[in-house]
């Protein structure tokens, strides 16, 4: 048994959300801080931790669909000019650091995560030239084993 863990998306501001109280506003998104970030990469590492002490196998970490991570891998939603923005490296470093993080709670062996990609138009996230090799880049796959169709 696999536990799923992942981070909701930066929200647009022109959806309505549903709960239990009707349909409040979104909030308008803002670019995490570092300390958020740090934050995030520790929320991992417990929820790893967790998923273990609760008798889970493995877990996966979602990467894609439009959730914060496919964020940072975009160009298009990610327009930070610090050291997670810019170059395919820097746009997977905060995945990286979280992968580091959850290796720290558990064996390697045990986690998993999914990448998609090709899922277009989901919070600002669509398909470019820079897909394919940015991806390439998050899951160490060489660009040329990626199809040119793809893009």
């Amino acid at each position: 048994m696999v536990s799923r863990r992942w981070r909701l998306p930066r929200s647009n501001p022109l959806w309505k959300m549903f709960s239990t109280t009707g349909n409040p506003d979104t909030v308008t998104p803002h670019a995490l801080t570092r300390d958020e970030i740090k934050a995030i990469v520790a929320d991992f590492r417990s929820g790893a931790t967790n998923a273990m002490a609760a008798g889970f196998d493995g877990i996966e970490i979602h990467s894609s669909n439009g959730y914060l991570f496919h964020q940072f891998f975009s160009r298009q939603a990610n327009l930070r000019d610090d050291e997670y923005g810019g170059s395919h490296e820097n746009r997977a470093r905060f995945f990286f650091e979280v992968l580091d993080a959850v290796g720290e709670a558990m064996p390697f062996d045990r986690v998993g995560f999914r990448l998609n990609p090709m899922m277009n138009r989901f919070h600002g996230v669509s398909v470019d030239e820079d897909t394919v090799p940015m991806w390439s880049t998050s899951s160490g796959a060489p660009t040329a084993m990626a199809s040119p169709s793809c893009t």
